[in-house]
Protein backbone atom coordinates (compact mmCIF):
# COMPACT_ATOMS: atom_id res chain seq x y z
CA UNK A 1 0.00 0.00 0.00
CA UNK A 2 1.39 3.45 -0.91
CA UNK A 3 2.35 5.91 1.78
CA UNK A 4 -0.70 7.13 3.73
CA UNK A 5 0.28 10.78 3.35
CA UNK A 6 0.42 10.41 -0.44
CA UNK A 7 -3.06 8.89 -0.42
CA UNK A 8 -4.41 11.63 1.81
CA UNK A 9 -2.77 14.38 -0.28
CA UNK A 10 -4.21 12.87 -3.45
CA UNK A 11 -7.64 12.70 -1.84
CA UNK A 12 -7.36 16.37 -0.86
CA UNK A 13 -6.49 17.31 -4.45
CA UNK A 14 -9.42 15.29 -5.82
CA UNK A 15 -11.74 16.84 -3.23
CA UNK A 16 -10.51 20.32 -4.21
CA UNK A 17 -11.20 19.63 -7.91
CA UNK A 18 -14.60 18.25 -6.98
CA UNK A 19 -15.38 21.37 -4.97
CA UNK A 20 -14.45 23.64 -7.89
CA UNK A 21 -16.67 21.63 -10.22
CA UNK A 22 -19.44 21.93 -7.64
CA UNK A 23 -19.05 25.71 -7.68
CA UNK A 24 -19.22 25.75 -11.49
CA UNK A 25 -22.36 23.59 -11.35
CA UNK A 26 -23.88 25.92 -8.77
CA UNK A 27 -23.26 28.92 -11.02
CA UNK A 28 -24.90 27.02 -13.87
CA UNK A 29 -27.96 26.53 -11.67
CA UNK A 30 -27.98 30.23 -10.88
CA UNK A 31 -27.72 31.04 -14.60
CA UNK A 32 -30.64 28.69 -15.26
CA UNK A 33 -32.76 30.52 -12.70
CA UNK A 34 -31.94 33.90 -14.26
CA UNK A 35 -32.52 32.64 -17.80
CA UNK A 36 -35.88 31.16 -16.87
CA UNK A 37 -36.93 34.32 -15.04
CA UNK A 38 -35.93 36.57 -17.93
CA UNK A 39 -37.49 34.24 -20.50
CA UNK A 40 -40.81 34.07 -18.65
CA UNK A 41 -40.78 37.81 -17.98
CA UNK A 42 -40.08 38.62 -21.63
CA UNK A 43 -42.77 36.16 -22.75
CA UNK A 44 -45.50 37.64 -20.56
CA UNK A 45 -44.46 41.31 -20.65
CA UNK A 46 -43.55 41.66 -24.32
CA UNK A 47 -44.76 38.41 -25.89
CA UNK A 48 -41.14 37.88 -27.03
CA UNK A 49 -39.40 34.97 -25.26
CA UNK A 50 -35.62 34.75 -25.38
CA UNK A 51 -34.50 32.83 -28.41
CA UNK A 52 -32.44 29.75 -27.61
CA UNK A 53 -33.29 29.61 -23.92
CA UNK A 54 -34.26 25.95 -24.17
CA UNK A 55 -30.88 25.05 -25.70
CA UNK A 56 -28.95 27.01 -23.09
CA UNK A 57 -30.96 25.31 -20.34
CA UNK A 58 -30.06 21.90 -21.79
CA UNK A 59 -26.35 22.76 -21.90
CA UNK A 60 -26.34 24.24 -18.41
CA UNK A 61 -28.19 21.19 -17.09
CA UNK A 62 -25.55 18.89 -18.59
CA UNK A 63 -22.83 20.80 -16.75
CA UNK A 64 -24.83 20.95 -13.51
CA UNK A 65 -25.63 17.23 -13.35
CA UNK A 66 -22.27 15.88 -14.50
CA UNK A 67 -20.33 18.14 -12.13
CA UNK A 68 -22.66 17.49 -9.19
CA UNK A 69 -22.13 13.72 -9.22
CA UNK A 70 -18.55 13.87 -7.94
CA UNK A 71 -19.43 16.38 -5.23
CA UNK A 72 -22.35 14.25 -4.11
CA UNK A 73 -20.05 11.24 -3.82
CA UNK A 74 -17.31 13.14 -1.99
CA UNK A 75 -19.75 14.58 0.55
CA UNK A 76 -21.46 11.18 0.91
CA UNK A 77 -24.82 12.74 0.09
CA UNK A 78 -26.00 9.92 -2.15
CA UNK A 79 -28.63 7.45 -1.02
CA UNK A 80 -27.32 4.42 0.82
CA UNK A 81 -29.42 1.75 2.45
CA UNK A 82 -27.49 0.62 5.51
CA UNK A 83 -30.11 -1.20 7.57
CA UNK A 84 -28.31 -4.53 7.24
CA UNK A 85 -24.72 -3.35 6.90
CA UNK A 86 -24.76 -1.23 10.06
CA UNK A 87 -24.92 -4.34 12.25
CA UNK A 88 -21.83 -5.84 10.60
CA UNK A 89 -18.25 -5.30 11.81
CA UNK A 90 -16.40 -2.29 10.37
CA UNK A 91 -14.09 -4.46 8.25
CA UNK A 92 -16.99 -6.32 6.67
CA UNK A 93 -18.71 -2.99 5.99
CA UNK A 94 -15.50 -1.79 4.32
CA UNK A 95 -15.32 -4.94 2.15
CA UNK A 96 -18.92 -4.45 1.03
CA UNK A 97 -18.19 -0.77 0.35
CA UNK A 98 -15.15 -1.78 -1.74
CA UNK A 99 -17.29 -4.12 -3.81
CA UNK A 100 -19.90 -1.40 -4.34
CA UNK A 101 -17.18 1.08 -5.24
CA UNK A 102 -15.74 -1.39 -7.74
CA UNK A 103 -19.16 -1.84 -9.37
CA UNK A 104 -19.61 1.95 -9.43
CA UNK A 105 -16.17 2.45 -10.98
CA UNK A 106 -17.05 0.00 -13.73
CA UNK A 107 -20.19 1.91 -14.66
CA UNK A 108 -18.63 5.35 -14.29
CA UNK A 109 -15.67 4.42 -16.49
CA UNK A 110 -18.06 3.09 -19.12
CA UNK A 111 -20.03 6.36 -19.13
CA UNK A 112 -16.81 8.43 -19.23
CA UNK A 113 -15.37 6.40 -22.08
CA UNK A 114 -18.56 6.50 -24.15
CA UNK A 115 -19.01 10.23 -23.57
CA UNK A 116 -15.45 10.77 -24.80
CA UNK A 117 -16.16 8.67 -27.90
CA UNK A 118 -19.38 10.64 -28.41
CA UNK A 119 -17.43 13.91 -28.05
CA UNK A 120 -15.12 12.95 -30.91
CA UNK A 121 -18.06 11.82 -33.06
CA UNK A 122 -19.88 15.13 -32.58
CA UNK A 123 -16.66 17.09 -33.18
CA UNK A 124 -16.00 15.27 -36.47
CA UNK A 125 -19.62 15.70 -37.56
CA UNK A 126 -19.62 19.39 -36.61
CA UNK A 127 -22.94 19.04 -34.82
CA UNK A 128 -24.41 22.32 -33.59
CA UNK A 129 -27.55 23.33 -31.73
CA UNK A 130 -30.44 24.22 -34.00
CA UNK A 131 -31.25 27.76 -32.82
CA UNK A 132 -28.03 29.26 -31.44
CA UNK A 133 -25.66 27.18 -33.59
CA UNK A 134 -23.48 26.34 -30.57
CA UNK A 135 -21.20 23.30 -31.07
CA UNK A 136 -22.36 20.30 -29.06
CA UNK A 137 -19.02 18.58 -28.46
CA UNK A 138 -17.67 20.84 -25.66
CA UNK A 139 -20.68 20.04 -23.50
CA UNK A 140 -20.37 16.32 -24.11
CA UNK A 141 -16.70 16.63 -23.20
CA UNK A 142 -17.73 18.30 -19.94
CA UNK A 143 -19.69 15.13 -19.17
CA UNK A 144 -16.40 13.25 -19.61
CA UNK A 145 -14.70 15.67 -17.22
CA UNK A 146 -17.48 15.26 -14.67
CA UNK A 147 -17.42 11.47 -14.97
CA UNK A 148 -13.62 11.45 -14.71
CA UNK A 149 -13.79 13.43 -11.50
CA UNK A 150 -16.59 11.19 -10.24
CA UNK A 151 -14.37 8.19 -11.03
CA UNK A 152 -11.45 9.69 -9.08
CA UNK A 153 -13.71 10.48 -6.13
CA UNK A 154 -15.11 6.95 -5.93
CA UNK A 155 -11.62 5.49 -6.49
CA UNK A 156 -10.21 7.48 -3.57
CA UNK A 157 -13.13 6.34 -1.43
CA UNK A 158 -12.35 2.75 -2.38
CA UNK A 159 -8.70 3.25 -1.38
CA UNK A 160 -9.84 4.55 2.01
CA UNK A 161 -12.09 1.49 2.42
CA UNK A 162 -9.20 -0.82 1.46
CA UNK A 163 -7.15 0.86 4.19
CA UNK A 164 -9.91 -0.05 6.66
CA UNK A 165 -9.94 -3.66 5.45
CA UNK A 166 -6.17 -4.22 5.78
CA UNK A 167 -5.80 -2.17 8.97
CA UNK A 168 -4.31 -4.20 11.79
Amino acid sequence: MPNTSVIEETKLIVDQITLWLHYIGSYCLLAMVFLTTIDVGMRYAFNKPLSGTYELMEYLMVILVSFALAYTASSKAHIRITVLTNILPIRVQAVIACLMDLASLSLISLVAWQSLVHTFDKFKAGTESSVLQIPVYPFIFLVTVGMGTFFLTVFMEMIMNIKLVIKK
